[in-house]
């Protein structure tokens, strides 16, 4: 629409200089010219403008448009087979062999700070490694403590299996006010094997929820970060497992993440 306004102008500051030499009926003439130029362009700015509203109301931070149809699931019957075949104790039936992709144009996003919504927080989770054998949970009942954090990983991802180890030796001194949960983002068989050979006490989350979450709360499909989680709020995004601030945390010492320790997709 600045464009269109930018261009009329110029047209109009010519048009008058011209009307000037050629006298009123001319002057007329060109007002007329003007005025149709201003509708023209008022149409196309106004076309534009709704172009951009919808763009931005498909990624709005809180818009949920479409919880159910947000993963694309993609079978990947070949390595199901193999895997089959070559390891017959997995459990292929509670963990297909299944690529999950967020469709962004079904989830949007949220902010530092802004409230979870009730779609989020009571979305039912498939978890893995409970205390209790629990296979079902929702981030509502997992955020029991001061603080819920999503550690976000993968097996191929060496800073994230440090990260989780990190949190896996301090958990004595932060269990009172901390619940670390992982987020398993690989395919789903692997992440059992995984916790098993580490002997990871933590819950975790796998499957396509598991992806949902990393989108709505990091924005991105990314492995590494940490989504902190406090009175129903995302509370902050960390590099990954505390080097120290977690302690000043706990004890009310900082009321946020430290601006060294954010995450940052660049």
């Amino acid at each position: 629409m600045k464009i269109h306004i930018i261009y009329i102008s110029k047209l109009w500051s010519y048009l008058q200089k011209l009307m000037r030499s050629k006298g009123d009926g001319f002057l007329l003439s060109g007002k007329v010219l003007v005025l149709v130029l201003l509708l023209i362009g008022y149409q196309v700015g106004r076309g534009q403008v709704k172009g951009v509203e919808k763009i931005q109301s498909t990624e709005s931070k809180r818009n949920i448009l479409n919880l159910e149809q947000a993963i694309v699931e993609i079978p990947k019957p070949g390595i199901q087979e193999r895997l089959k075949k070559n390891n017959p104790d997995i459990d292929i039936v509670r963990f297909p062999v299944i690529e999950y992709q967020v469709d962004t144009t079904e989830l949007g996003f949220i902010s530092i700070g802004e409230s979870i919504p009730d779609e989020i927080l009571d979305m039912p989770l498939n978890i893995i490694n409970h205390e209790e054998g629990k296979t079902k949970s929702t981030l509502r009942e997992l955020a029991n403590k001061k603080f819920l954090v999503l550690d976000f990983w993968a097996k191929w991802c060496k800073p994230c299996i440090l990260s989780m180890n990190k949190w896996e030796s301090i958990k004595p001194e932060i269990e009172q006010d901390i619940h670390v949960v992982g987020v398993h983002l690989d395919y789903d068989y692997k992440a059992q094997s995984e916790v098993d050979i580490r002997h990871w006490t933590g819950i975790q989350i796998v499957g396509k929820e598991g992806y949902i979450l990393n989108r709505y709360l990091c924005r991105y499909y990314v492995v590494g970060p940490c989504a902190w989680i406090k009175d129903g709020k995302l509370f902050g995004v960390a590099n990954s497992a505390p080097d120290g601030y977690h302690v000043q945390l706990m004890n009310g010492d900082i009321n946020v993440i430290p601006e060294a320790e954010i995450w940052r997709p660049y």
